[in-house]
């Protein structure tokens, strides 16, 4: 199991899921005669990458990290959260352009608890957006069992060639760690 977010599931789970899918689409594009091009296989990089049509050139970064709060400060959450969804762009070598939240809030009969919750974990996350000058475009919000917050993130890269993928490590490539061990 992971114990990054506190709720991942575990990698060869995805992994299995995900091959499922893809040949399921595989068969499904087979048998419809409208889907001229096959569904391209779901890459398990930390984030999504879309190369840009030739006239701009790049290539957008997408990444999504939605978790549970496992602290008491909504505020200091938001940071945490937002602190989390851009280092997946910046794994792999991109700029962070957008992001749009996913916020939910316990359920509460007071209206202005809700609201105060709210706007602590939004104004977490965009301080540290703001420094990344990341735009905060958007989001979703709900109520739930459980307090929990995640954004979805688009980022940029001029150049493809230099995004930095999970694989491709070489005995004797340095790791640069930025964070103490097991701090997310």
């Amino acid at each position: 199991r992971c114990g990054g977010c506190g709720a991942k599931v575990g990698s060869r789970t995805l992994t299995r899921v995900l091959d499922t899918v893809h040949r399921r689409r595989l068969a499904h594009s087979s048998s419809d005669a409208s889907h001229a091009k096959k569904p391209n296989k779901i890459d398990p990089d930390d984030a999504a990458i879309v190369m840009l049509p030739k006239t701009g050139g790049g290539a957008m970064i997408q990444t999504i990290d939605f978790f549970r709060s496992f602290i008491s400060d909504p505020f200091v959450f938001g940071k945490i959260a937002a602190v989390h969804a851009l280092s997946d762009c910046h794994a792999m070598g991109a700029k962070a352009q957008t992001a749009l939240a996913l916020a939910v809030v316990k359920f509460s009969a007071n209206e202005a608890m809700t609201e105060r919750t709210l706007v602590d974990m939004l104004s977490g996350a965009s301080d540290v957006l703001d420094d990344d000058d990341c735009e905060l475009a958007g989001g979703h919000t709900c109520e739930g069992a459980e307090q929990a917050l995640g954004f979805a993130v688009s980022g940029f890269i001029d150049d493809p060639s230099k995004l930095l993928r999970k694989r491709g490590g070489k005995v004797g490539d340095k790791i640069i760690l930025t964070k103490a061990i097991g701090t997310g």
